[in-house]
């Protein structure tokens, strides 16, 4: 059906005839369009709330784990798809039905980080090896030459999930080794300096700046610092032009938040910024320098936002002034790569050492992707790289599927062993912000004229 739609396009614009443009029915701004954002919503938030249920919450055979995401990356393709395939009538829900889910989602995240907050400290790694790189530069130290075991001390980090490797003392060990084994070789590391076992910050050195104003301070200012700025972009990704049944999207969103609290410790983790950075990406891509920047600034922050850059570009590859919106973002990752590339001549190694690095199960590499199904990584990565190229062709070549690939890209990830975890979260997350982001190509199109300081976006291909 997909090759006979994209082949049925590639033809119209060959004889001249016009082609569909991409959404279409998202150029309405009526009780339609908002009758379509309920369907649309309400299939992602049944996938969001089914995957949640399934595959985090549930034991899973490991067979079995990989083909969890399959439904829920379905139902929410179809969500950005041209149109919904579930009947409208049993999925029209009024305003107030959507307010009343946006502050079940409120309460719910609410609910869980003021937990996380009553706790005082994180319950995994990552926020402490960030506080922990943020303080190596402002002291003039290189980050990457930040190790858990000192982070650990010095941000009195008692909960024992630092992430060990198949090196040093834990290279003889066939699976992942237990807390009491991590805690005795941390102590050690800790009175000798040394870190055997255990990888150094692995993050885009840019991700070292995100909690740089706070880094000497306690968890409780983290904690506050990151909601602060969870909040700022939120705000940012939501405000301008909305279209009518803009809640729905916002109740999808909020309650991706809620679960992501539950499930992870986002009220510390800086890391989920740059997921915020990539929304904003996505929803504001009608205006080509914030939307530019955003994207500049999620990838110098997190790896993972590299998967979503390819979909991107093929998005945009079309549209009329695009040199100016790569100008901004070549722009922006220069500043965002560049200082640190001439303070540091070995970051382009040190940003891939997550690629090498021997991760548990069975100490293979490419990180947190390992293991493969098919015994070894390096086969998974070029499947990785070849789902991610097949999505860009069909962002680049299909106007009406373009936005459904902001979601599917995501798939990458299905056959990791990781893939039940945050690395497919950012899905949902982004899902609607391409949905608001659609709405505002459409809008930008029929009103260009109007649009003063802006430089539209093209609905579709040029024909």
């Amino acid at each position: 059906m997909l090759l006979r739609r994209w082949l049925a396009g590639s033809e119209a614009r060959a004889t001249g005839a016009p082609s569909q443009p991409p959404l279409a029915e998202l150029t309405a701004t009526g009780a339609d369009f908002a009758d379509d954002m309920s369907v649309r919503a309400s299939q992602g938030i049944l996938a969001l709330l089914v995957w949640v249920v399934v595959a985090v919450k549930l034991p899973t055979p490991d067979w079995l784990a990989p083909l969890l995401p399959l439904p829920a990356l379905l139902v929410v393709a179809n969500a950005l798809g041209p149109r919904p395939w579930l009947g409208r009538a049993h999925w029209r829900l009024s305003s107030r039905t959507w307010r009343t889910l946006i502050v079940g989602a409120i309460g719910l995240a609410g609910v869980e980080l003021g937990f996380s907050l009553f706790a005082n400290q994180p319950s995994v790694d990552e926020p402490v090896t960030l506080a922990c790189a943020s303080r190596s530069v402002l002291q003039g130290h290189d980050p990457y030459l930040t190790y858990e075991p000192q982070c650990a001390a010095d941000l009195h980090y008692r909960t024992p999930n630092l992430t060990a490797i198949a090196s040093g003392p834990f290279a003889h060990l066939p699976h992942g080794a237990a807390p009491a084994q991590i805690r005795v070789v941390e102590l050690r590391d800790q009175r000798t300096g040394g870190h055997q076992g255990f990888a150094a910050m692995i993050y885009p050195p840019d991700a070292a700046l995100l909690v740089l104003p706070i880094a000497f301070s306690g968890w409780t200012a983290i904690w506050c610092w990151v909601m602060a700025l969870f909040l700022l972009l939120l705000a940012a990704t939501w405000g301008g032009s909305r279209p009518r049944g803009w809640q729905a999207l916002l109740a999808w969103q909020l309650l991706t938040f809620g679960s992501l609290a539950f499930a992870f410790s986002l009220g510390w983790d800086p890391e989920y910024l740059s997921y915020l950075l990539l929304a904003l990406a996505f929803a504001r891509i009608d205006q080509q320098r914030i939307s530019a920047l955003a994207l500049a600034a999620a990838v110098c922050t997190n790896q993972l936002c590299w998967i979503a850059a390819p979909v991107y570009l093929a998005i945009v590859l079309r549209e009329a002034g695009v040199r100016r919106r790569l100008t901004w973002l070549a722009g922006g990752v220069a500043v965002g790569l560049l200082p640190w590339l001439v303070w540091d001549r070995a970051l382009p190694g040190e940003m891939l050492r997550f690629l090498t690095l021997p991760y548990f199960p069975g100490g293979d590499s490419l990180g947190a992707f390992a293991t493969s199904p098919v015994g070894h990584s390096w086969p998974y990565l070029l499947g990785m790289i070849a789902w991610v190229g097949i999505c860009s062709l069909i962002a680049w070549r299909s106007p009406e599927w373009r936005w459904a690939m902001v979601a599917v890209v995501w798939g990458a990830f299905i056959m990791s062993s990781f893939a039940l975890d945050h690395y497919f979260l950012p899905m949902f997350w982004l899902s609607p912000a391409a949905l608001l982001g659609a709405w505002r190509v459409a809008q930008a199109g029929a009103t260009s004229g109007a649009n003063r300081g802006a430089t539209p976006m093209a609905a579709g291909p040029a024909t």
